[in-house]
Parts: structure tokens; sequence; C-alpha cells
């Protein structure tokens, strides 16, 4: 079964005789069940960090100042390696208020990676002593090993640039130039472009190319999921591809075929607590709250009819569509898109007028159009009053004009 009726189950989205025969099917299939206690256990854990350390990210969804697509700056933490290498304190950049001034980084030749953020204190093995508590700001040589505490996620960024996240209890070793060992645990990580970068994870490797992928290893069970760029899974003399969205696992000898990952922004959700600790990390946190509104929208598109979504759910999820309508996912489902297009038409107002703009540039004649309708009614006739002329030819500036207009009133950018 996909995940996407246990999500609409979870939300209370499901009709009540849809919701009787999924509770008749639960009723019968312990690992159908098992499923949605995790999915829900994922879901408490996301509005239980939103709620205590990102309130004050999001005033309202329907508020929320998104990054441009293009033309966004890097994250700042991207900058800790140039830092380094020209021998300043660069976790003094990252560090939460909360943590003790960083150490200053080692010779050149020995500098591995840097704590550039951890929610306590950690633990490093790096020579032949026992093991001892680390902080944010301190510089890790080649060859430690990195412990998060049972209550502490931190994230390092590599030698070479590359990003890693580490999830509660994650145990790795930093193994040499691109490469670590995954000894336990869940651990995100943005790896960037260059000669292929390897992880080990016992009888499993995973070798990527420039891309963002979650690792998770318990035992000898190593599960990977691709969030971008090309990655392989190689295990048991085999090998299995990923491509973006896409997930693998090597268990019990035995190398899984590739599955689409059902939501990734639930995957990597246990990360909110590290966008929410550093106000450096904004753009994180705008981002991935962005990824669930598409998911959210793209699921109640696929999900109800047109009625139910201009109708009965039109309140909730006017912004959740409005995001899946612009987004890369929607633009290999015509179709879908066509739809969600025609429920903006409907029910838009001004907080989602900035994504209509954006859709005055699809390539679709009919989402045009239903764009341009939604504008000039949400506008009172200010913006698109032609909306005919507007779909089949509006320039720069009519766009450009209707995005300052959203500006103005707060909109969903």
């Amino acid at each position: 079964m996909s995940d996407e009726r246990l999500h609409a189950y979870l939300d209370g989205e499901l009709l009540p005789p849809e919701r009787e025969a999924l509770e008749h099917e639960l009723a019968q299939a312990p690992a159908l069940r098992a499923r949605l206690e995790e999915l829900r256990g994922l879901d408490v854990e996301l509005r239980d960090l939103y709620a205590t350390h990102a309130r004050g990210a999001e005033p309202a969804l329907a508020r929320l100042r998104l990054p441009r697509e293009t033309g966004s700056p890097r994250l700042p933490w991207l900058f800790v390696p140039l830092a380094a290498a020209a021998g300043l304190a660069a976790g003094l950049l990252l560090r939460s208020p909360r943590e003790p001034a960083p150490l200053q980084p080692p010779a050149e030749a020995s500098f591995a990676a840097v704590a550039t953020l951890a929610t306590g204190p950690f633990l490093v093995e790096d020579g032949d002593g026992p093991p001892r508590e680390a902080r944010a700001g301190e510089f890790l040589t080649p060859g430690t090993r990195v412990s998060a505490s049972p209550g502490v996620r931190l994230a390092l960024v590599l030698r070479d640039g590359s990003e890693l996240r580490l999830d509660r209890e994650t145990r790795l070793r930093l193994a040499g130039e691109r490469r670590v060992e995954l000894t336990a645990g869940r651990a995100w990580s943005r790896v960037v472009p260059g000669t292929p970068f390897r992880f080990e994870c016992g009888a499993a490797a995973v070798e990527v190319h420039g891309t963002e992928l979650t690792l998770e290893r318990t035992g000898e069970r190593t599960a990977v999921q691709l969030h971008s760029g090309s990655a392989e899974l190689q295990a048991g003399g085999g090998a299995r591809a990923l491509a973006a969205g896409q997930s693998a696992v090597w268990e019990n000898g035995a190398l899984s075929e590739a599955r689409r990952i059902e939501s990734e922004a639930l995957a990597t959700g246990w990360m909110l607590e590290l966008y929410a600790y550093s106000g450096t990390h904004q753009k994180d946190l705008a981002e991935h709250l962005d990824r669930l509104l598409v998911e959210m929208g793209h699921r109640k598109v696929v999900s109800f009819e047109e009625q139910v979504l201009t109708t009965e759910l039109a309140g909730v999820c006017r912004v959740p569509i409005a995001r899946y309508l612009v987004s890369a996912g929607a633009r290999d489902e015509p179709e879908s898109r066509r739809k969600a297009a025609r429920v903006l038409e409907k029910i838009a107002d001004a907080s989602v007028a900035t994504p209509l703009s954006q859709a005055l540039r699809d390539p679709d004649f009919e989402v045009r159009r239903s764009a341009a309708r939604a504008l000039k009614r949400v506008s009172q006739g200010e913006l698109c009053p032609d909306p005919e002329r507007s779909a089949t030819a509006c320039d720069s500036a009519e766009i450009q004009g209707c995005e300052r207009w959203a500006e103005q009133r707060g909109g969903v950018r």
C-alpha cells in the first residue's frame, strides 16, 4: 500500500467509507499497523520539534517567506573549510550562543572536519585514550571516531566542503579523504562534486557523486535514500544504482530493488532540530517546510476530487496546492498540474498570488489561463484584467507586476 493513504488517515483526510475500509485492513495486517505507527511517530516528532523550536521561524504558513529557486545564497556553513584553511576560528560563525568558544584549527595537514553545530556535547575518540566530550567549534583530525550522544544531534563540515549531519546515537569514523565509515545510526550528507565519495557500512558501501543522501545503519542492515544526484549501493558482490528520489536496502545478504522515496520531507524531518537550533539555518528550515507543503499539495491533488478540494478542504489546501503547482515535481505531471490550477482558480486568495504569478510562465496554456483568472479574481481586476490575453501573451513586466502586488500583501513566495 502507498504511504499516501496512511498519511491521509493520520491527517483526517479520508472520507468515512475510505477510513472504515483502511481500519479493516489495519486490523488484519500487523505490518501495515507497524508502518502506520512509524509514520505517526515521525509526524509527532515533526510537530513537537516545530512547536518547540520553529514557532518563531513561521508566523503562519500563509505568510511563509521562502527563498527564490534561483540566485539563493549558499548556506553560511559552507564557508567553514575556507575559513579553516585561512586559520580563522570558523566554528564561531556557526555555533549556538549556548556553546563555548571554539578551539583553534590544527595544522592544515591534520584537519579532517569541523563540528559546526551540536545540540549538546558529543563524544570523540582521536587517539589511544578513552572517549572525551567535544562541542561545536571543535576541529577533528583524520581517523577520529565521532559519536552522537542519546539526546544530541550534530553537524560536521569535512575538509573538502562536504557536509554531514548526524542523528541521535549515530557513530562514524572519519576514515580518510572523501571516505567515512558509518558504524551505526542515521546520517544525512551533502557531498561536493569531485572524486567519488565513499561511505562504508560494514559489508555494504555507498559511492556517491556530488549529491544529497540519507544513510541508516542498524546492525548489518544498510538503507540509502538519495535526495539528489546519483549514487550506488554496493554489497554482496552486486550493486544497485540510484537516481534522485529513490531508496534501496542491503539486508539479510540481499540487495533490494530501487524504490521511490514516499516522503523526502518526513525522511529528513529529524534534522528540524538542527535547523531551529541555529539562527543561521533559516533557509534550510524554510526549504524543509516548503517540501512538506509541496508533498501535502500533491497528496491532496491526487487523492481528492476537485469538488471536495474547492468546497470541503478549500481553507486548508490552497497554500500546499499552490506550492505544488510551481514545484519541480509538478513539471512531469501535466494533468495534476492542470487540476491544481483549476482548483486555485476557485479557491485562491492573496496569500498565493506569487505562485500564481510564477504559473503564468507555465508551458501549458490551461495552467496559465487558470492562474490568470485566479489573479484577476483575488486582485478584483487589478491584475490580469483580460485572462485570455495574459495566458496567451503574458510578458515579464506583467509577471513582475503580479509578484510586486503579492509582495506588498505578504503572500507565499
